[in-house]
């Protein structure tokens, strides 16, 4: 049943096309185009000859690739892939500087070192798996996930014809409704990237032993983790990562560093926005901003003369929280 699940959302991702704006320029993306950009973003560093992915890949190199693979879109997947390649440079920096993020991990120039990269899956994975149990089991808590994710919706006034009608509000997280659904297929999608990664394990040699306190060290931080202060966003860094991550066409419209910061802040919790009107404390928190985004990332404001855009836009799905890879492929089922 997955596979047939599968080849019909190829089939309909195939019937058309997505649209992208680089560089200003409108371009128009179909599954042939995603599967270059899937390729060039999931074998970055591990080509050899003739631009094609080398023969003796390490098994640490297959770990990055197998990673890369399932925190993308699928090869297929234009709407996604049309989406990354039409964000701003910092958007991508910030990715590849702050949030070292599979696409960019290992950083350009640097070796694969064991105990890292076992930390870093390590924590992914129990992170994943603690998250999607508690939503399998736990009603109040995915209510509060989605609050998270979308925060209140907003009032809809019906025509006096539909008075009596009742609303109901759909929360869609990559393409599903029923989010305690979406955990539990979430959960059975880790479970076989896991089991590939830990295939993976068997041929580190030397390697093994570093890698796998790596991967208990991950794990262990993962634990430690608050899944409900975590949901709120408690932390100011957090915080200004999902802001980021939610919001980075919308502040590529705004004019100046100013305009930036008080838009971070009018999305902050609301504790954390009384905390920041005492001037001294504003005034550090654009100094936080100045040395960390703006400075690393170049995270700048928009062109002189840039048309604004609404704020009621869709949300984009999270690339920072990816909460489960995706759907993973008929080679790697059929292995396990």
């Amino acid at each position: 049943m997955a596979r047939k699940d599968e080849a019909e959302r190829k089939a309909v991702f195939r019937c058309y096309r997505s649209r992208a704006l680089i560089k200003g320029e409108e371009l128009s993306f179909d599954g042939g185009i995603s599967a270059r950009l899937k390729a060039q973003a999931v074998c970055r560093g591990f080509i050899g000859e003739r631009s094609k992915l080398r023969r003796k890949l390490s098994p640490l190199e297959r770990m990055v690739i197998r990673m890369r693979e399932a925190t993308t879109g699928e090869e297929y997947n234009h709407e996604w892939w049309a989406d990354w390649v039409s964000t701003p440079d910092w958007f991508k920096k910030f990715h590849e500087v702050i949030l070292e993020s599979w696409l960019f991990y290992p950083p350009e120039g640097s070796e694969l070192e064991p105990r890292k990269l076992g930390d870093k899956i390590g924590y992914e994975f129990e992170y994943k798996r603690r998250k999607f149990e508690r939503a399998s089991g736990d009603p109040e808590f995915v209510g509060r996930w989605k609050l998270a994710e979308y925060g209140l919706p907003e009032p809809v006034v019906l025509p006096p014809e539909w008075k009596d009608e009742k609303v109901v509000h759909h929360f869609v997280i990559d393409g599903y409704t029923d989010w305690k659904e979406y955990a539990i297929e979430s959960l059975r999608k880790l479970k076989v990237i896991q089991a590939k990664i830990l295939q993976l394990c068997s041929k580190l040699g030397a390697d093994f032993v570093p890698f796998a306190k790596g991967m208990s060290t991950g794990a262990e931080r993962a634990r430690r983790v608050d899944l409900d202060d975590d949901l709120a966003g408690s932390d100011e860094r957090d915080n200004i990562l999902q802001i980021l991550e939610r919001n980075y066409d919308l502040i590529a419209q705004l004019r100046n560093r100013r305009e930036i910061a008080d838009f971070i802040i009018a999305r902050l919790p609301e504790g954390r926005r009384e905390f920041l009107k005492n001037e001294a404390q504003y005034r550090a928190f654009i100094e936080r901003l100045r040395h960390t985004y703006f400075s690393k990332i170049d995270l700048r404001p928009a062109a002189r003369g840039m048309p604004r855009k609404s704020e009621k836009m869709t949300p984009h799905r999270s690339r920072i929280l990816i909460y489960t890879p995706d759907i993973a492929s008929r080679r790697e089922t059929k292995s396990m």
